[in-house]
């Protein structure tokens, strides 16, 4: 073990394995072209050995080597049908999906190697979306990378990264699959599909501008207006006048009978002592109408309450962030309220004053945990082989 040395060797860059092997046609009067040259580069995966043994295969067999020569003889997919099919995935285009890989099969390439040069892809379209100056972390010519600008410019960087874990699975499954086409296909639809979903800050907007919200939940009441009554004719039986014949009625006109008009929703006197006739956010509302008449200011702090009513006590329960001044002059105050509730309900009314305790903050990691376990969740990411990204509690 004392005469034994280890010596790391670092991989050489692809550019200068291009370098290395320009130079080499040029001394053994090989003509090969420098897209030919780049591919068999970047094959040789920092290794000159594997590169040259490579450029010596192709060159045993013609004397002009082209870009499809390596393409066909290395199988490597061409930049070209990586950005169709990844044009396809972030835009949704399953339609193209499937006859690319249709065409992969037609050719004969090998679905495992494609797949992975497509992860090699969407890595570097990552990395054009969230690196500024890229230089030595791309491996791409000019056209190449404008290419790469172009989709990374109409893609957000959250949906390449999902985008590129499914692919890192896609992978695995293709290489263990007895049916790798299959397993391609339904692997880059699935992936597809996030090109439907939206943020999560976006799917909050969406949700709180579908409709207003209610702050109380009171029910909507349609009154029904009674018709308007026909004085019918009463003969004049006057002395010294002759009477007159009832005229026949006519179609247009209602019958000379007494018809029972139609009963109004609006709610009749109740007895003293019957809270029947509110509900607590219901009396709250009336009750803001009415003070706000007289003092603005004041309604816009009872606002802020949540009332309940029952056996004529009405109680109001502000949140300790409204206390201090919200609840201050009910509690110092309060025969203004009882005053025109028991006016309202033509009962008495006892006003009772509460402070809603703000509960302790959670903190993400229990949320997380809470929301993993609810058997919803689990379901839906049994389904659908999802996972969370974002957990928010919403306030109540």
């Amino acid at each position: 073990l004392s005469r034994c040395q280890h010596l790391p060797f670092r991989r050489v860059s692809t550019q200068e394995i291009r370098e290395r092997l320009s130079h080499i046609v040029k001394s053994e009067g090989i003509n090969a072209s420098d897209g030919a040259l780049t591919l068999v580069a970047r094959a040789a995966d920092g290794s000159i050995r594997d590169s040259l043994t490579m450029l010596d295969q192709v060159a045993s067999f013609s004397s002009e080597v082209s870009e499809a020569d390596i393409k066909d003889m290395l199988d490597i997919s061409d930049f070209e049908s990586l950005s169709t099919v990844a044009e396809a995935i972030i835009e949704g285009r399953r339609e193209n999906i499937l006859r690319a890989v249709s065409g992969l099969m037609e050719t004969g390439s090998d679905l495992r190697t494609f797949t992975k040069d497509l992860i090699n892809y969407f890595r570097d379209l990552l990395v054009v979306c969230l690196v500024k100056d890229h230089a030595g972390l791309l491996d791409v010519s000019e056209e190449e990378l404008g290419t790469l600008s172009h989709q990374a410019s109409r893609v957000s960087e959250e949906h390449l990264t999902l985008v590129l874990s499914g692919l890192v699975k896609a992978e695995a499954d293709v290489k263990s699959s007895f049916s790798p086409r299959v397993s391609l296909e339904m692997s880059l639809l699935k992936i597809s599909y996030l090109s439907t979903f939206r943020s999560v800050d976006e799917a909050i907007s969406a949700v709180m501008s579908s409709g207003p919200s209610m702050e109380y939940d009171i029910p909507y009441e349609k009154t029904v207006a009674a018709p308007a009554e026909i004085p019918a004719e009463i003969p004049d039986d006057s002395p010294g006048q002759e009477s007159k014949a009832p005229s026949p009625p006519e179609a247009s006109e209602p019958l000379k009978e007494s018809v029972p008009q139609p009963e109004t929703e609006t709610p009749k006197p109740v007895a003293a002592g019957d809270g029947r006739l509110f509900t607590g956010p219901k009396l709250l509302a009336a009750l803001v109408e009415r003070i706000g008449k007289a003092s603005p200011p004041l309604a816009s702090k009872l606002a802020k309450s949540k009332a309940d009513f029952s056996n004529n006590i009405l109680t109001l329960t502000f949140s300790s962030s409204d206390a201090e001044i919200c609840a201050k002059p009910f509690k110092d105050d309060p025969s203004a309220i009882e005053e025109a509730a028991s006016s309202l309900c033509n009962t008495p009314v006892r006003l009772e004053l509460h402070v809603k305790q703000q509960q302790k903050s959670t903190s993400r990691t229990e949320i997380k945990q809470k929301a993993m376990s609810d058997p919803v969740v689990k379901e839906a990411m049994d389904l659908f082989d999802g996972r969370i990204v974002d957990i928010r509690k919403t306030e109540e």
